[in-house]
């Protein structure tokens, strides 16, 4: 074994060799901690007075009748309190009629102020929702409010003024059934939807999600009057979309939510959306022995 002399002391060359990468180990720690202290330093710099993209960002209420020297005049004073960034947050009360001329007025005043304060404005896209019974009809750019009708047997829900509804609707049939004898199911012949929940009586049976489309409800049969309901059940896919761009159906993808309509919203018509209903009546099917027929 090779050994020499360093700082006075003999030692082998494997020694050496692993002082010399204990040494290094050290001083690339200690590098790091210096490193970790200045990022330290300069987190707790940016926190006491951080950037505009990273400053708090409270609501900005806007309701009342506004005027932009309202506007200009909030902006100066949130950013006198080191405020840098806001969200504009539309609220009942608001007089200045929404998305007017007007509207769209104090938006360019609050831009070209927050511009000269070095601030960020940011949509809120929400106001107030709408509330009570309505339908919708497409029309040039979208869809108008109208009256709300009844849903019928036979048509779709989009075809009746509501496109964006996801939840369910009952469709309600009363068979009468003699001397109860052989099996029971309730049959859909034409629908559309993501699941049918079927209920016999004010009582949830079952539901029917495949091919034959059919739910055996005999133990809940009983001879004379029977009240049968079917909840055809649609999905989120209308309410929340993609609504754009023919999106194959059943996929949801990022990329789907970016391919909005240039220029504005398209005629109502040409929304994608799927026309969940029931389309025929559905039956109640008897079997004594072989195959299930309709029962009268």
């Amino acid at each position: 074994m090779k050994s020499r002399q360093t700082f006075g002391l003999w030692v082998s060359d494997s020694a050496l060799g692993r002082l010399l990468a204990v040494a290094i180990v050290v001083c690339v720690l200690s590098a790091a901690g210096l490193c970790g202290a200045t990022e330290s330093a300069q987190a707790k710099a940016l926190f006491k007075d951080p950037p505009r993209e990273y400053s708090t960002g409270p609501l900005w209420v806007w309701n009342d009748m506004l005027t932009e020297r309202q506007v200009r005049e909030t902006l100066r004073d949130l950013a006198g309190q080191k405020v840098k960034q806001v969200w504009v947050h539309p609220r009942p009360g608001l007089m200045t009629p929404y998305l007017s001329k007007d509207w769209f007025g104090l938006w360019k005043a609050a831009l070209d102020e927050a511009r000269r304060l070095d601030m960020n404005v940011w949509i809120y896209d929400e106001n107030s929702y709408v509330l009570g019974d309505f339908a919708l009809k497409p029309a040039d750019h979208g869809f108008v409010i109208v009256p709300d009708q009844p849903l019928k047997l036979g048509a779709d829900w989009n075809s009746q003024g509501h496109p964006f509804y996801g939840g369910g609707v009952a469709y309600r049939e009363h068979f009468r059934v003699g001397q109860k004898t052989g099996r029971y199911a309730v049959a859909l012949r034409g629908w559309y939807g993501s699941v049918a929940k079927v209920s016999v009586r004010g009582r949830a049976i079952g539901y029917i999600d495949a091919p034959p489309w059919e739910c055996d409800v005999t133990k809940w049969i009983r001879p004379g009057e029977n009240d049968i309901e079917v909840t055809v059940i649609g999905t989120l896919k209308n309410t929340l979309g993609p609504h754009h761009g023919n999106p194959q159906l059943g996929a949801a993808r990022p990329i789907n939510f970016q391919q909005g309509p240039n220029p504005g919203p398209p005629p109502g018509d040409r929304y994608s959306t799927v026309p969940y209903g029931l389309a025929e009546p559905f039956v109640l099917k008897h079997s004594a022995k072989a195959g299930l027929v309709a029962a009268q």
